[in-house]
């Protein structure tokens, strides 16, 4: 952005130049005479050309952004394409799996196949998506960290309620919100323990639920603040969703 501001300033100011000075010379050139008036007129031919040549310049610049966010559009329609059908199609297995078995199955496959999608889809390379699965049978409820794609790191962090980071964490599946950190060392969570190891500084986690049932959260993390944006939750929170009507579906 900066660099397109500063591209904007000077064209701008380079052609106001130009025709400013090729405006005064065409004056100037007017009102003299003899060798001084070739001098302006020669002046006045140069700017004329400059701001011609600065304005084509500028125009070529912008016709070439244009085709690389072509590109760009392209190539994103065409990932989201690769990483939301797959899902879409186990959806409708699960919708037609014959027993409970074959669609207990299905359902647990579609967890890396949106985890993928996640890693895919969000951050740049080597970011983490996370499942974490609700354990509510017996005692405190627990988020237990069950599969991971991307960076190779190891889940370690278990959130158990009646903890400062587990009630934190819990809550989100209690009102369906969602927790995105632009930094950790900044501006760290509710609960979190900086004496714990963790390799990434910036997450965004949200809830899988389905009506009133909460299944679990999913959570996607990267090494350095700004990796990640708020912007990049709203498609976390459609993987989620497909996600839940996947674990909802016969459950």
């Amino acid at each position: 952005m900066i660099g397109r501001g500063v591209r904007f300033y000077v064209t701008t100011g380079s052609t106001a130049l130009a025709v400013a000075l090729a405006a005064l010379s065409g004056i100037l050139a007017g009102t003299s005479h003899g060798n001084l008036r070739v001098g302006w007129i020669v002046v006045n031919l140069l700017s004329v050309a400059a701001a011609t040549v600065v304005q084509a310049i500028e125009q070529r610049r912008r016709e070439r952004e244009r085709q690389a966010a072509e590109i760009v559009a392209v190539d994103m329609r065409v990932a989201m394409n690769d990483a939301l059908d797959p899902i879409v199609r186990q959806l409708g297995r699960i919708a037609v799996a014959g027993g409970r078995r074959e669609r207990d199955e299905l359902r647990e496959q579609t967890v890396p196949m949106v985890l993928y999608s996640a890693s895919l889809l969000i951050g740049p390379e080597r970011v983490r998506a996370c499942w974490f699965r609700l354990h509510n049978a017996r005692g405190p409820r627990r988020l237990i960290p069950e599969l991971s794609e991307g960076r190779a790191d190891a889940l370690r962090t278990v959130f158990t309620e009646g903890t400062p980071s587990g009630d934190s964490v819990l809550e989100l599946l209690t009102h369906n919100s969602h927790r995105f950190c632009e930094d950790v060392t900044v501006s760290p969570p509710p609960g979190w323990d900086p004496a714990h190891p963790h390799e990434y500084r910036t997450f965004m986690s949200v809830p899988v639920v389905a009506g009133n049932t909460a299944f679990g959260l999913l959570s996607v993390d990267s090494l350095l603040p700004g990796d990640l944006t708020e912007g990049d939750v709203p498609l976390l929170r459609l993987l989620a969703g497909l996600l839940a009507d996947a674990l909802a579906y016969g459950s």
